[in-house]
């Protein structure tokens, strides 16, 4: 069983972000992956006094400077409007050499073009409304567009797609 969640980045330190996957990849003995998104409710981000145009951009920043973190030997500095680290390293890295990263993709491109900047996996989320199952074909296109401009690898292997199920109608026939 793989540990998994997504994380709206732009609403946590990247080094708090990656020094928890770091850590969940040990007590999961290697099997965790750490999902990413910009924030799906605007209410969330009015909350945090953040406004909502921000959000994709700080999940770009928030995603390269964790990937440095959970892979870097050597200390990270960054310098943002947002967040700040100055030499910053985490005490304990993830147990799997390669953690896999994965990014919220919904109708809108923004999702692939990260996966694709940064080679990463992807978890469509809307692909049960017929506009998501619709642009499924057109959103993996974006991923290996971006990819191929920033020399980073996408693999359909790492590709979810979402869906609902129903099981039974009630909790004690499922």
């Amino acid at each position: 069983m793989l540990a998994t969640g997504v994380v709206s980045v732009p609403y946590h330190h990247p080094y708090n972000v990656a020094g928890r996957i770091a850590q969940l990849d040990h007590l999961s003995r290697g099997r965790a992956i750490l999902g990413t998104g910009p924030g799906a409710l605007p209410s969330d981000a009015r909350s945090f006094g953040i406004e909502t145009e921000l959000l994709r951009d700080r999940q770009d920043e928030a995603i390269g400077v964790i990937q440095q973190l959970l892979t870097s030997e050597d200390p990270i500095s960054h310098e943002s409007d947002w967040f700040t680290l100055n030499e910053a390293f985490l005490q304990i890295k993830p147990l799997q050499e390669n953690l896999e990263i994965a990014t919220a993709s919904s109708i809108s491109p923004s999702g692939m073009k990260l996966a694709g900047k940064y080679g990463l996996g992807v978890i469509s989320v809307a692909s049960y409304s017929e506009e998501g199952l619709a642009a499924l074909p057109t959103q993996w296109s974006f991923a290996e567009l971006y990819a191929a401009e920033s020399g980073a690898n996408v693999s359909r292997d790492n590709w979810r797609v979402m869906m609902p199920w129903h099981i039974a109608e009630t909790r004690e026939q499922a």
